[in-house]
């Protein structure tokens, strides 16, 4: 019996969540699997707003792959850009390098992908489905920081604007002053002070940039009240 797109999404994301457990990263301090599922929600919710933004013709300069297709690419990115990050022991190339790596052993391994080529014998759409990964793995790579790679089209710009937003929606200060702090004492090899995280923070929302509508939206109404949570974290600290 042929396997549906739509099946094989809802079968795709299981294996994913199973193959999470394998993550060597998966209870890190700030980018474990915890980040990168909820970077997935931020994703998706972004993509349905700008799915509606570009049939209305606002948005004409994208091109969206049919769904599911789509939906499937962007979580295959979400759920894999920080797999196995290093939690500052390496620059962010390798994270990124370590991340795609996985991402291409789990589309040679799923039983998802391999009893949807089975079933089809399709060549056409096996190489479709091919075609898509390699899709998921330039997305990834927008995600790399200090960024390097500008975001093109609307599959890497809501996945970048979903990577940034993410401190911000979730909204504990903690994340950042606590978590992704202790991560970048490891990268940098020395203390860092919550002042001075927090004047990091501050240049770093300072130049933000949002690419789809619903990130900017999203990144007006969240930014600045995450920062103030933040300097009332750093002053109860002090």
């Amino acid at each position: 019996v042929n396997e549906s797109p739509s099946s094989l999404l809802e079968n795709l994301k299981d294996e994913i969540d199973h193959y999470l457990d394998r993550n060597p990263s998966a209870v890190i301090p700030y980018h474990n699997n915890a980040h990168m599922c909820s970077v997935w929600d931020i994703a998706q919710s972004i993509w349905e707003k700008e799915k509606v933004l570009t049939t209305s013709g606002s948005r004409q300069d994208i091109t969206v792959y049919p769904e599911p297709d789509a939906t499937m690419t962007l979580m295959l990115a979400a759920l894999f850009h920080d797999f196995g990050h290093s939690g500052g022991v390496t620059t962010d190339n390798v994270n990124i390098e370590t991340a795609i790596e996985a991402l291409l052993e789990f589309y040679k391994t799923t039983t998802s992908f391999l009893r949807f080529k089975k079933s089809n014998g399709d060549i056409g759409r096996q190489a479709h489905v091919t075609h898509l990964f390699s899709v998921a793995v330039r997305a990834i790579r927008c995600t790399e920081f200090p960024f390097v790679t500008p975001p093109e089209g609307l599959l890497q710009q809501v996945l970048r604007d979903a990577d940034l937003l993410y401190t911000a929606i979730i909204g504990k200060p903690e994340l950042v002053l606590e978590d992704l702090r202790e991560e970048m004492q490891v990268r940098l090899g020395r203390e860092i002070s919550y002042t001075e995280m927090l004047e990091g923070q501050k240049a770093f929302l300072n130049n933000a940039i949002l690419y789809t509508e619903t990130g900017k939206q999203l990144w007006s109404e969240k930014a600045e009240p995450f920062y103030a949570a933040m300097e009332s974290y750093v002053s109860l600290k002090s």
